[in-house]
């Protein structure tokens, strides 16, 4: 996460790189929301070889019923 008053846009490329430093393993996708979108951040995360799905609040909502639903809640 990135704090609020950051350019969420501007954190994708830093964050492609610690992520794998910190975790060890290699990411290929990640879902990020709405304050992701824009070519900046879709290239800032092909750089690193993550493919960036950027996930809308009306997307993201129908999403978390769903998995909740699978998941019996």
């Amino acid at each position: 996460m990135t704090p609020a008053s950051e350019q969420e846009r501007a954190q994708v490329q830093e964050l492609a790189q610690q992520v794998p430093q910190v975790s060890g393993q290699t990411v290929k996708l990640a879902f990020a929301d709405q304050g992701y979108t824009g070519e900046e951040s879709a290239k800032a995360a092909r750089d690193e070889g993550i493919e960036l799905q950027v996930i809308k609040l009306p997307e993201a909502k129908k999403w978390i019923r769903s998995s909740a639903s699978t998941m019996g809640g």
